[in-house]
């Protein structure tokens, strides 16, 4: 089976098997509203159909389950938006990061597309860390991020300082700064890429290092 490096431990079938789960785990608390917290799926992929195959039934029933649900229904979420829209935004977010991890394991993967990873950094720190890091017991990292990109357009300061995660539009010093394009900004954060590694699309982290790292540990501890 394939390996796939950006997940250590797992297989290409185990990749396919975690976000199928995901998003069926989704589709079930769409089409019941349901207003409290329930754990994610892990399921074993039926052996009797090909895996590509239960994948995307996986996906028409997360699909299917958007369609179906007015998004403003109020429900639980993992992000400060508790409403029924915020499930379609976090599984396209969720589900553009293990595009990548597939990809990279096949050996040509394609960078997230730069509005996406925009809009995903944007609700990493504006919704889903200030729900998932209390909800999970994690601690806000007092040091703050500058995440850039090598020609201005892009621009964000993160910091913990009030103890909740705020983002920012502005370049504010900060503790460390990391330059790169969105999605290579994303990808390292989500500890998919190696800062200042030898590549051309390596993220360069000026300031203390330490900062970044514990940022990557609220994300994903």
């Amino acid at each position: 089976m394939l390996p796939v490096p950006s997940c250590p431990g797992w297989s290409l079938t185990d990749l396919a098997a975690h976000v199928g789960s995901y998003h069926r785990w989704a589709a079930d608390l769409l089409q019941d509203a349901s207003q409290r917290p329930r754990a994610p799926y892990a399921l074993e992929p039926d052996p009797g159909i090909p895996l590509a195959e239960w994948y995307l039934a996986s996906l028409e029933l997360l699909l299917k389950a958007v369609d179906t649900t007015d998004p403003d229904t109020p429900m639980w979420t993992v992000t400060v938006d508790q409403t029924a829209g915020a499930w379609c935004r976090r599984q396209a977010h969720d589900l553009s990061v293990h595009r990548w991890d597939a990809q990279n394991a096949a050996g040509r993967a394609q960078p997230v597309r730069p509005e996406r990873a925009i809009d995903f950094l944007d609700e990493l720190f504006e919704a889903v860390l200030p729900y998932t890091v209390p909800f999970l017991g994690r601690t806000v990292p007092a040091a703050s991020l500058a995440l850039q990109s090598p020609d201005g357009t892009y621009c964000r300061h993160v910091s913990g300082a009030t103890g909740q995660p705020r983002l920012t539009r502005s370049p504010s010093p900060a503790d460390a700064t990391l330059t790169g394009t969105p999605s290579d900004l994303l990808l390292t954060l989500w500890r998919r890429a190696d800062a200042d590694a030898d590549a051309d699309d390596a993220v360069i982290v000026t300031g203390n290092p330490a900062a970044l790292a514990a940022w990557q540990q609220a994300i994903d501890g």
